[in-house]
């Protein structure tokens, strides 16, 4: 693979790391050993991870991104967040940051055990940024402002209550948002949010639409190595682009219709299958 630009970071995206998955959510799951292997193919490039928070701050600051810097990330709270991903990044002395979706704290969720408080404490301690992801994990762009808005202002004081730390980093439910959306996380007092977007991120990225790479299942540790270095994260596509462009709008048109908000899988709407960036 060849050297990634210094400037250009990319955030990797992670979600349930499990043996077993619900259909739903198997595009969004890689096993524990695949997961080791992509962390481990890192750590022998001599990546430099740090967390959503931490490149931020850089970022504000005005300070160069140090070579090689990767940025995991972990969104949803699945249990497996802290007793699968912790230890093999404890053991490589990584770090990451985990967006929890708060309604979901010690719940089961389509058969998956969330994280719990005890575990969320747990990786506080150990280095790992805890950020936001809403609270019942409904995507922001297709319900009313006020719902929103306490979606996302209720997820960080849940957090801030529950861990006695400041919560600063925001990631969008689905990875979807917009303008209005992202000037309410920002009034909301976080000092980013992350969307998906499929790239590396990038000193004019947008620190209220972080671009993000998506890891899905069945990906290698050289894929994810290529994604890393840049050589696959142009796969967005003008006629990707159209697809996702269309599918936005048929999710809106359904909320206007009064069908509320669709959860971002093929599952839920057969007839027009979304593009899969993020969950």
């Amino acid at each position: 693979m060849t050297a990634v630009d210094a400037q250009r970071v990319p955030i990797l995206v992670y979600h349930s790391i499990a043996e077993v998955a619900d259909p739903i959510d198997l595009p969004f799951t890689v096993t524990p050993a695949e997961f080791r292997l992509h962390m481990e193919a890192l750590a022998d490039w001599g990546a430099r991870t740090e967390t959503v928070g931490a490149y931020v701050s850089d970022r504000r600051d005005g300070r160069p991104v140090p070579p090689r810097t990767v940025i995991i990330t972990i969104d949803d709270g699945y249990e497996d967040s802290a007793n699968v991903a912790l230890p093999v990044l404890a053991a490589l002395a990584m770090t990451a940051t985990v967006f929890i979706t708060t309604g979901f704290i010690g719940t089961r969720v389509r058969g998956s055990r969330m994280v719990s408080w005890p575990q969320l404490r747990e990786l506080h301690e150990a280095g790992i940024e805890i950020g936001a992801h809403g609270h019942t994990h409904v995507a922001l762009d297709i319900v009313g402002a006020q719902q929103a808005r306490s979606e996302i202002i209720s997820s960080r004081h849940i957090l801030e209550d529950g861990l006695a730390v400041p919560v600063e980093s925001f990631a969008y439910p689905h990875g979807y948002y917009t303008r209005r959306l992202a000037g309410e996380v920002a009034g909301a007092g976080y000092r980013s949010a992350s969307a998906a977007r499929n790239g590396l991120s990038h000193p004019d990225d947008e620190l209220f639409a972080l671009s993000r790479l998506v890891v899905h299942h069945g990906v290698t540790a050289e894929q994810v190595m290529d994604l890393v270095s840049g050589q696959a994260s142009g796969i967005t596509t003008a006629s990707r682009t159209v697809q996702r462009a269309a599918w936005r709008a048929v999710r809106r048109a359904r909320a206007t219709w009064g069908r509320g908000a669709v959860e971002a899988t093929p599952q839920a709407v057969a007839a027009a299958p979304p593009p899969q960036d993020a969950r």
